[in-house]
């Protein structure tokens, strides 16, 4: 029998996370810590392994799970209760659902008949608790950071306090996954693998009016260098990845301990192919020194959180950047080596075919070597969410479809334009990617990785449709 059975539900084709071949560090902080615990914890992760619905029942009819726990956001929540529905037919057990989506809206899930327990934020030692608690008969009215019914009321006990101590968690489960399996989040980018994802610090204090700060929250806190470290090495010595990305919001923030991690890596011989992932802001101080050191420690590849092309609509987004700042980090990252990213965002509040095409001008004058072009995306939880709701109209209202990839406009609100928003994606990627030298860069990955054509044609040829 399993105590506690862990399930990464599997990605619907029309959202983003479809093909996202990543493990989900949240579930896997969770396992290590519940086995810290004594808990025998199983886990499954849908997207790698597609199990139909009777080789699920399977599973949980052989295993017992006393308890199952189950991850969600935004784009897979409308999964995540399908499955949760599936099991309560087929055991007899408490299903928790967590992650950023019921984090965001917890009354939404919790009142549904198969969900038991929502866990809210941070889920390591609420779901401790919880399961002490369940597994012993004992009351759950105390527990912070969780929501349930009671009758047809849902209860949210008080919020858990974030946790200070990083280093107090084990490193992730990562033995429960398929490690092997594991892709870079960009297979545009990086076709490496076995992949890894690590995190060295929780929090973002910063206040971008599209960014859900609902898990790990605004206060910046950051694991120790040799935790860091170590980790890193077990990646690279026992796991053998070929390539590593670093997910943190903030990665660069504080200097001086990025340099540390750099040097170490530098000193303990780790050095592999790695990339910030989630893009590094273009006003932290990004020295020369730093710089150097990312490079020396295998960094090929910095992404930049670019959004806007427009400072007003940076601005109002409260980014609390400009485009001269922006300007400055890419060229300092290209003058070292580095191949860059630029992430942008149209149809932002403000937004007119003016400002977007500001973006994509903007975009293609930086020198990157590849871009993304998102459309501004109202997640539940966000300041964006709750504006579009008071001021606006919310066009898209099914989560299964609240795909940012996917060149959909989501609101109107003043001057944005569901049409404009739309035809103005597809002219960014159109306008970006067919550039000479861009063009170039993208024969030279598609040479050192043939793979790379069945992901990039569809894409190019779908915006030429569009455009």
């Amino acid at each position: 029998m399993t105590d506690v059975l862990l399930i990464n539900p599997y990605a619907k084709s029309t959202t983003w996370a479809s093909g996202y071949r990543v493990m989900p560090l949240g579930l896997s902080y969770i396992a290590s810590f519940l086995e810290q615990s004594g808990v025998i914890v199983k886990a499954l992760d849908l997207n790698i392994n597609h199990l139909s619905s009777q080789e699920l029942k399977k599973i949980i009819l052989r295993d017992k799970p006393r308890l199952v726990g189950i991850t969600a956001t935004t784009p897979m929540v409308k999964s995540s209760w399908q499955l949760a529905e599936l099991i309560k037919e087929t055991i007899d057990t408490k299903i928790v659902l967590g992650g950023p989506h019921p984090s965001a809206l917890p009354e939404e899930s919790a009142s549904l008949p198969q969900i038991d327990f929502v866990v809210n934020h941070e889920g390591e030692e609420t779901m401790a608790e919880l399961t002490k608690a369940i597994f012993n008969h004992q009351p759950t009215t105390q527990i912070p950071g969780i929501s349930y019914k009671k009758g047809q009321q849902v209860i949210n006990n008080l919020p858990r306090p974030y946790i200070k101590n990083l280093d107090s968690l084990p490193f992730p489960a990562r033995h429960l996954f398929p490690v092997k399996k594991y892709r870079p989040s960009q297979p545009l980018l990086s076709m490496r693998y076995p992949a890894a994802h690590i995190l060295t610090s929780r929090g973002c204090p910063y206040g971008c009016n599209f960014c859900y700060k609902g898990v790990f929250g605004r206060t910046y806190r950051t694991r120790s260098v040799e935790s860091v470290l170590n980790e890193w090495e077990i990646l690279v010595k026992k796991y053998k990845v070929k390539e590593i990305e670093i997910v943190d919001d903030n990665f660069a923030l504080d200097v001086s301990r990025a340099i540390k991690i750099c040097e170490g890596i530098i000193r303990r011989k780790l050095v592999v192919p790695w990339a910030t992932y989630s893009g590094i802001r273009v006003d932290h101080p990004h020295s020369g020194e730093l710089i150097k050191l990312m490079k020396k420690a295998g960094c090929y590849r910095i992404a930049f959180g670019v959004e806007s092309g427009s400072d007003k609509v940076l601005s109002r987004i409260e980014k609390k950047i400009s485009t001269r700042q922006v300007q400055k980090a890419v060229a300092t990252a290209k003058e070292a080596g580095f191949l860059t990213m630029a992430y942008c965002m149209v149809g932002n509040i403000g937004e007119d075919r003016q400002t977007m095409q500001q973006t994509v001008d903007f975009a293609k004058n930086l020198g990157c070597d590849f871009a993304q072009f998102t459309v501004s995306t109202p997640f539940p939880g966000t300041a964006l969410y709750r504006q579009v709701l008071e001021e606006g109209r919310l066009l898209i209202t099914d989560w299964d479809r609240f795909d940012n990839m996917g060149g959909k406009a989501f609101f109107e609100i003043g001057s944005v334009r569901k049409d404009d928003v739309e035809q103005m994606r597809s002219k960014a990627y159109w306008q970006f990617y067919t550039q000479p030298r861009v063009l170039l860069t993208l024969g030279r990955k598609m040479v050192e990785n043939p793979r790379m054509i069945q992901f990039f044609l569809p894409k190019l040829l779908s915006a030429i449709k569009r455009s």
